[in-house]
């Protein structure tokens, strides 16, 4: 017998392709009856673990709390997570989607988290993980709802599983793209946008420890952002403005320092190239955790760069695999998993 249902090698013993016992498990009625039979009979036999029929008024429900408007890339994930649902019985989980106003808005995250209770939901997913309140109501939830956090920034309780990415490995690619760029010498000003965080901490650790071994790269020092980016502020107006300024202070107490590479440690590509801009200073390059098309529209405003995320889809398909096995079948994965795909993009010419 074996251990885990595979899709792909029942199609193999049978001939099929995936689609179709994709379509026989959640009954669609694309399938033939004959087919569709073969199908079901093959997996009560090899995976007798494994539902092919579904009481349709015992539904499970996954929640997934995000950011109200998302980043296309948040809504990626969770077009990932519906498609993923496919593979299981039809009926057997449905994924409903909560949007909060911003992931640093304490408030809306609070108000959005109250609408859960155990009565109304039986997973939940936090896309991205918020912080301070927020967090301290999600692990108190996670006492009492299987809670898996994806980009996991912190310490939600044992109950709580966490997706994340590599933080180190992503540390060292963009190290591998500071060194790669054109710029002829490669002094990086590491800014630091989180206080307390693993994930930033180990990109930190990975990006440095791999830039020491590349020729003609060094670190000119960390300036600390976490202070300003935790506050309350707009994203596209007062944040670049207040990173302008901590910047500016910077190089005025380091007057001599050749600096011509940023490297960030999280999400703020963004408003650092607008700060630069401000400061009329687009030659700096500017590495660090952003979408790649955001760091393309200020390209065309003559920043250069790169940058450098997890794999919001490998996370996001691996989070339902993980909620829905514990659902319907009781397997309890580990507590923390960490994937190690990344998407990449280098600007610079």
């Amino acid at each position: 017998m074996k251990n885990s249902f595979s899709a792909a090698a029942v199609a193999e013993a049978l001939g099929v392709s995936i689609n179709t016992v994709y379509r026989a498990i959640n009954h669609s009625g694309l399938v033939k009856s004959t087919t569709q039979q073969r199908i079901l009979d093959y997996i009560r036999e090899n995976y007798p673990d494994r539902p092919t029929e579904t009481n349709h008024n015992d539904t499970r429900t996954i929640t997934v709390l995000t950011q109200i408007k998302p980043k296309y890339y948040w809504q990626e994930s969770i077009d990932e997570m519906r498609a993923a649902l496919e593979e299981y019985p039809s009926g057997a989980l449905r994924l409903r989607t909560i949007f909060y106003a911003g992931v640093r808005n304490e408030n809306a995250l609070c108000d959005a988290l109250s609408q859960l209770s155990p009565e109304t939901t039986d997973a939940l997913i936090v896309v991205p993980v918020g912080s301070g309140k927020g967090s301290s109501i999600i692990k108190q939830l996670a006492e009492q709802i299987p809670v898996l956090a994806l980009c996991d920034y912190g310490d939600y309780g044992s109950h709580c599983l966490g997706v994340h990415g590599n933080g180190r490995a992503e540390g060292e690619e963009a190290a591998n793209m500071v060194a790669l760029s054109s710029a002829k010498t490669k002094r990086v000003l590491v800014l630091r946008s989180m206080h307390d965080s693993k994930l930033v901490d180990d990109r930190i650790s990975g990006f440095r420890a791999c830039l020491a071994n590349r020729p003609g790269c060094s670190i000119a020092g960390e300036l600390d952002l976490s202070d300003i980016v935790n506050g309350d502020y707009n994203y596209h107006s007062t944040l670049p403005a207040m990173i302008a300024r901590q910047i500016a202070d910077y190089f005025a107490d380091h007057p001599g320092d050749d600096i011509n590479c940023f490297y960030i440690s999280d999400g703020l590509i963004a408003p650092v190239c607008s700060a630069q801009i401000k400061l009329g200073r687009p030659d700096i390059r500017c590495f660090g955790h952003e979408h790649n098309d955001i760091v393309q529209r200020f390209f065309e405003s003559g920043i250069k760069g790169g940058s450098v995320r997890s794999d919001i889809r490998a996370q996001s398909r691996l989070a339902i695999h993980i909620i829905a096995d514990k659902l319907l079948y009781g397997r309890d994965p580990e507590s923390q998993i960490s994937i190690t795909p990344f998407e990449s993009c280098l600007i610079d010419n």
